[in-house]
C-alpha cells in the first residue's frame, strides 16, 4: 500500500492529530491508489479488500473476508 493508513488515522507529529483538511486529501489519495481493490496485511495475514463506492462515489468503503 502506498499512502498509509495509519497516516490518516493518526495524523503527522502534532498533539492534536492532522486536520480534517489533511485527512481528506489523504483519503482522496488512498482512494486514486485503490480504485478497485486494497490488498493489506494484518498478522502476516493478506487480505483483498473490494472497494464499495456509494452512487455519486463521494463516499468509498472497502470490505473483504478475514480467513
Amino acid at each position: 500500500m502506498k499512502t498509509q493508513i495509519n497516516t490518516l488515522v493518526h495524523g503527522s507529529n502534532t498533539v492534536a492529530g492532522t486536520s480534517s483538511k489533511i485527512r481528506m486529501a489523504i483519503a482522496k489519495k488512498v482512494i486514486e491508489e485503490n480504485p478497485e481493490t486494497m490488498t493489506i496485511s494484518i498478522n502476516d495475514v493478506v487480505i483483498e479488500l473490494t472497494s464499495n463506492h456509494s452512487v455519486s462515489r463521494k463516499t468509498v468503503n472497502y470490505c473483504g473476508v478475514i480467513p
